[in-house]
């Protein structure tokens, strides 16, 4: 029994290590069984009865300690991808960021770079699960560290497996909740009407309609979203534009500077909600937001790493942006050339984009098809 009591065996109750004895071939009653059990393993006695196992415990002393991060791929069936970041002592999002793949280490790299450069300084450690494209962030993460000596500078960079990130994993549940599974019944009600195979179209097409409601791509003024946009047309296509003024005017209405987007809604949400204070708590309850910005009030300080310049910038040259087009670039010209010829709209929300994406997907079909 005392072997028993030190696997997995030992979350059993006397019922069932009584019949584990059994097929050992003792014969035993229930009774001693029992006894026993008080005897060698009285903590796992008390915790079978107050109903609960033993917790494991969370350490983190302050934001910027530890970052978690991962992908959720239950939009990846449609072409969207989605990698986010949550600081392990706040959770406040880091970064939350959707695009056509989230298995390119240079992309997701990228988002990694994005926040770096915004705090100009990067956490102690990282924690991610062995995907490959977590390879740029591990490497990055540890030549940022290098200047910075101190006990945790020996593993900047922690592997594990998923289920066992838990910090952005019960994010994930949060974010199905109250994004994702509403996009999730768009797409499959997509799919039982027979109107989007997977195939690569009809993932560029459900791209080039609903990525902008899902985040918004471009930011910046006006003029340079046309000329990026413009840099990405034939001339051929330019040349259908009755004038640069319908141009204008069409790429500026797809993208509007201060459009809130699903994503940037969903985040905002999260960090400005209250946690909740729980028995088990390692780490403070309160606001992301605050938490994260005012560690002081918690008795704790910032552990973020002051990074140059120059390191960002040698880092963006193996990871730079993610592209501004929200498809592919023959899909998205010659999706624009169709709205223009016939003075389509972008849409303004699901169900005008669901429209949208029939429209497009008609006549796309049909010139194929010819």
């Amino acid at each position: 029994m005392k072997r028993l009591l030190r696997e997995s065996s030992r979350l059993y109750g006397y019922k069932f290590m009584h019949l584990k004895s059994i097929q050992h071939g003792f014969v035993v009653n229930q009774e001693t069984v029992r006894l026993l059990m008080h005897f060698l393993d009285p903590v796992g006695i008390e915790h079978r009865r107050r109903g609960r196992l033993q917790r494991r415990v969370y350490n983190n002393p302050g934001p910027d300690f530890m970052w978690h991060m991962d992908s959720y791929d239950k939009l990846k069936p449609y072409g969207f991808c989605i990698n986010g970041a949550i600081d392990g002592f706040s959770r406040c999002l880091i970064w939350l960021e959707v695009y056509t793949t989230s298995s390119d280490p240079a992309v997701i790299g990228s988002y990694f770079l994005k926040a770096v450069a915004s705090k100009l300084g990067c956490p102690v450690r990282v924690r991610a699960d062995r995907g490959t494209e977590n390879g740029h962030v591990e490497a990055m993460q540890t030549f940022l560290r290098l200047g910075h000596g101190n006990t945790f500078s020996s593993v900047p960079f922690m592997y594990g497996s998923s289920n066992h990130n838990q910090r952005i994993e019960a994010w994930w549940c949060f974010l199905r909740r109250h994004m994702a599974q509403f996009w999730m019944n768009i797409f499959q009600d997509m799919k039982n009407d027979n109107i989007f195979d997977g195939f690569f179209v009809d993932k560029s097409l459900l791209q080039f309609c609903f990525m902008q409601l899902i985040q918004f791509y471009i930011t910046g003024n006006r003029r340079n979203i046309i000329d990026v946009v413009v840099s990405f047309m034939t001339p051929e296509v330019l040349i259908t534009f009755v004038s640069s003024q319908h141009l204008s005017s069409l790429i500026s209405r797809r993208f509007k500077r201060n459009e809130k987007n699903d994503l940037d809604h969903v985040v905002y949400l999260w960090d400005t909600h209250r946690i909740r204070r729980t028995r088990h708590q390692t780490v403070p309850s309160g606001r992301p937001n605050t938490m994260y910005h005012l560690p002081e009030a918690y008795g704790t300080h910032h552990y973020l790493c002051p990074v140059s310049s120059e390191e960002i910038q040698e880092c963006q040259r193996y990871c730079p942006p993610k592209s501004m087009l929200p498809c592919d670039r023959d899909i998205y010209e010659l999706c624009c050339l169709i709205m223009a010829e016939n003075n389509k709209s972008p849409p303004r929300d699901a169900f005008e984009a669901a429209m949208l994406y029939r429209f497009l997907r008609g006549i796309i079909l049909q010139e194929l098809q010819q």
